[in-house]
């Protein structure tokens, strides 16, 4: 009966000496995988995130198209103040015409002698 619960003794010592090294390893693990996260985390908040190439590259497109709306303004200001010159010249030219027209009927018509003048 001794030696039966010393052998029982001894199996519950191995077990409970097997499950401390099981959780000793599961600890150092577990710190290990910890200690790697952490170093990938500070990496990644060390690090703009961004690609600076194609941010550069995206504020470029965004000045170049300041520009190009820039240059249209002026080619666009540059054609209206033709097309008002031309047209500013076109009403000079019906300010002469109607000036002409109203000349024309403020002058009193003529009748021959002896005929009468009829208005419809």
């Amino acid at each position: 009966m001794v030696a039966q619960a010393l052998t029982n003794q001894k199996l519950v010592s191995e077990q409970v000496k097997a499950v401390n090294e099981t959780t000793s390893a599961m600890i150092e693990s577990t710190s290990s995988v910890l200690r790697e996260q952490t170093a990938t985390v500070e990496s990644q908040a060390a690090s703009p995130g961004l690609d600076m190439g194609s941010l550069q590259r995206a504020w470029d497109n965004v000045f170049a198209a300041l520009d190009q709306i820039d240059t249209y303004k002026l080619r666009a200001l540059e054609a209206m103040k033709i097309t008002v010159r031309d047209l500013s010249e076109q009403v000079e030219k019906s300010h002469a015409q109607v000036e002409r027209l109203h000349a024309a009927d403020a002058t009193p018509a003529r009748s021959a002698p002896g005929q009468s003048l009829r208005l419809s």
